[in-house]
């Protein structure tokens, strides 16, 4: 489907000229018999990647996957039958050649359950089973592991209803509720515990002193419960699955709404509850909900959002952990997955994830994103007047640039994900009208990138005087 749109140059003064294409690759799509619909992130185990679809594989109540970094070795490790669990929406936690992870439904109470299953796939077994009353509906996340302790919140149940936290241990005994939720100090926890030290740290997406959710510190043995930061209406608010992480005496997460633009929000606080900053807001195109976490990647903070970006369907994005230089690095776009509800992994060069839904099935997939690009930039140009419609965006290679400044030496310059430049030259231009008869003047060119594989690549039109003309994304969708 032919998709027109006009790039205002302020919106495109503020970003910072870092896309992907080629470092962007699909190593598995899902088709409702391998897997459906995964709302958590990967696990790493040497160069195999593991992890859990909502839906899908034999009975449509989810299953567990391994898949090679390289994309080959698909192998469904585990379909779940509801009896023995079903719909997991978090990730595998790993331990000596095991993996313990929770189901949102299923198991004897149909509450949901904690598992464990060896890496080959053996040895699946449900080690607790989740009965209302002390926790029931696990949501996003994963466990934290001590020695042979799990630590981890339940969505719902409890002795007020809306969730709790809890412990056990790795073999199933001593299921202990650490503590019940309330409304008043915070209550359904959507996502994971954080363990540091003694503690564990993690969000809640309601109740506290205003009712937008709160942030909380407990002992690990259920004592010193504290809620020790609470979202307000005009901030950061109502993380729902977003979980904290710790560096350098910070912790650092991300809220699914609020924010000045109400598109949710990455911010900072001490690990004593003092000195929160909101350090960016998000804004629809550069990102807007965001469900999973962050992740450090020398220095800079990396995620993923759910919604916004170019398409409306998700972004991977990096940040200076002092809320600078936040760079948009790939937009996702229908065949290449849409919306990513967990975090990235990181292995080596590259991160790795997933998206809940697009791919050849529309069913998810997992991808690669080596993180060159992170750290990888061009040069931003001083903008000057002008604006530029580019059509059909996405197109196979072919593309048309319709721009309202008139120069009869125009350059295009198109560049990748890598900061590399794949494309330049002197516009061939065709004088027009703008609109409608009578309006302003401006010019036609065509590029030809048909020679360049799919993926989103920043172009920019320039003048001989070296000011900046225009600038958008091109998405090549083949």
């Amino acid at each position: 489907m032919i998709k027109l749109f006009t790039l205002s140059l302020y919106a495109f003064t503020l970003s910072l000229f870092t896309y992907s294409y080629g470092q962007y690759k699909v190593l598995l799509n899902f088709n409702g018999s391998n897997g459906d619909m995964p709302l958590g992130s990967l696990t790493a185990v040497g160069d195999v990647l593991y992890g859990t679809t909502l839906d899908g594989g034999t009975n449509n109540d989810g299953c567990i996957f391994s898949i090679d970094t390289n994309g080959t070795g698909y192998k469904n490790l585990h379909s779940f039958d509801n009896t023995n669990g079903g719909g997991p929406e978090g990730s595998l936690t790993y331990s000596a050649g095991k993996f313990y992870a929770t189901t949102f439904t299923g198991g004897s109470n149909n509450y949901g359950c904690i598992f464990t299953i060896d890496t080959d796939g053996s040895g699946y077994k449900v080690i607790h089973n989740f009965d209302n009353s002390g926790g029931s509906n696990p949501y996003y996340g994963r466990l934290a592991l001590r020695g042979k302790t799990l630590y981890g919140v339940a969505g719902s149940g409890g002795a007020n209803g809306i969730g709790c936290i809890y412990s056990v241990d790795t073999d199933g005994t001593n299921y202990t509720d650490l503590h019940d939720f309330s409304f008043a100090t915070g209550g359904l926890s959507l996502g994971e515990v954080t363990l540091r030290g003694n503690k564990l740290y993690g969000m809640t997406s309601a109740g506290g002193a205003n009712g937008w959710g709160c942030m909380f510190s407990i002992d690990t043995n259920g004592a010193g419960y504290t809620d020790i930061y609470d979202f307000t209406f005009t901030g950061p608010r109502t993380p729902q699955g977003n979980s904290l992480i710790v560096y350098k005496n910070k912790m650092y997460g991300m809220t699914t709404e609020g924010g000045a633009n109400n598109d949710g929000a990455i911010f900072s606080i001490d690990t004593s509850g003092s000195n929160f900053i909101d350090l960016f807001d998000f804004s629809a195109t550069n990102g807007e909900q965001p469900y999973g976490d962050l992740r450090l990647l020398g220095g800079k903070l990396c995620g993923m959002a759910t919604n916004g970006g170019i398409s409306n369907i998700g972004c991977i994005f990096s940040m200076d952990t002092n809320g600078m230089n936040f760079k948009d690095n790939h937009d996702f776009y229908g065949s290449g997955g849409e919306q990513p509800y967990g975090s990235l992994t990181l292995l080596g060069n590259a991160f790795y994830g997933m998206t809940s839904s697009g791919g050849t099935s529309y069913d998810g997939l997992v991808f690669k994103f080596d993180t060159i690009s992170i750290s990888s930039s061009v040069d931003i140009l001083q903008a000057t007047y002008g604006s530029v419609t580019c059509y059909p965006n996405p197109s196979t290679g072919k593309f048309t640039l319709q721009s309202s400044a008139v120069s009869t030496q125009c350059a295009v310059e198109v560049y990748n994900g890598l900061g590399q430049k794949i494309y330049s030259g002197i516009l061939p231009q065709t004088p027009v009208r703008m609109a409608q008869p009578g309006g302003p003047k401006g010019v036609l060119s065509t590029i030809d990138l048909s020679g360049q594989p799919s993926g989103v690549y920043l172009y920019r039109i320039i003048a001989a005087d070296g000011g900046l003309l225009g600038e958008g994304k091109l998405v090549i969708q083949k």
